[in-house]
């Protein structure tokens, strides 16, 4: 919780940044900065609350996991046995050159 709070204490918002917070706030229904809802209310935050949003939110829903690197040095046969199916991608569909 400190480090989310010192983190909405610290970040500055200047030049243009302050018109796109605006225009994004805006866009997603907010009349005021969303930041000062969220430092009003991370104090009153507790593991339970984390635990029940995970329940909620996050728990048995599916997953995609992106495994970056060297494709000599990744043992796919494990990850599929321990994540389900893998799809290799090369950098031409990534980035499309």
């Amino acid at each position: 919780k400190e480090s989310l709070l010192n983190g909405i204490r610290n970040e500055r918002i200047t030049k243009m940044r302050v018109i796109w917070t605006y225009i994004n706030a805006e866009k997603m229904g907010y009349k005021e900065d969303i930041r000062k809802t969220y430092f009003e209310k991370i104090p009153a935050i507790s593991l339970d609350d984390v635990v029940k949003f995970n329940n909620e939110y996050l728990k048995e829903k599916p997953k995609t996991y992106i495994i970056l690197g060297n494709e000599k040095a990744v043992d796919f046969k494990q990850i599929k046995e321990k994540f389900g199916p893998v799809e290799k991608v090369d950098r031409d569909k990534i980035f499309g050159f």
